[in-house]
């Protein structure tokens, strides 16, 4: 009895542990989730692998019944994956990247245009400047 007793306490204790590392690996921001998904995976398979007949059977039906639960439910609340979100936003950093850059290109080439005409034209004042003081003469 004394045996089983700590068996089962050691048990709980590393579940405990185990259940606080997978919230270290949802965190981590390099391959998080899949290291706590093939974690939950190994555990469960282990656990699978002592179940013997009936309750092998009972498990099996058990796992392909929820698993098409969370594929229903979860599935549209990929939209919130964390992943997807980085992603997405540096997409829409680089893109922003690109749009600044494109409008400095573009006011950097208008006022070269401006300062070309301002230029042009005083020149050209200035030329109908000069043929004026000379007819005044």
């Amino acid at each position: 009895m004394r045996e089983l007793t700590k068996s089962t306490t050691r048990y709980m204790w590393a579940m405990s542990i185990f259940g606080l590392q997978q919230m270290v690996n949802f965190m981590s921001p390099r391959d998080g989730f899949q290291q706590a998904t093939d974690s939950f995976n190994e555990v469960s398979s282990c656990a699978a692998d002592t179940l013997g007949g009936t309750l092998k059977s009972v498990f099996n039906a058990g796992d392909r019944l929820q698993a098409g639960l969370v594929d229903l439910f979860v599935t549209p609340l990929t939209v919130f994956d964390p992943n997807r979100l980085a992603r997405a936003g540096a997409t829409a950093a680089r893109q922003a990247a690109n749009a600044t850059q494109q409008a400095a290109q573009t006011v950097a080439d208008a006022t070269n245009e401006a300062a070309r005409a301002t230029a042009d034209a005083a020149s050209r004042v200035s030329a109908f400047s000069t043929r004026r003081m000379r007819t005044a003469d």
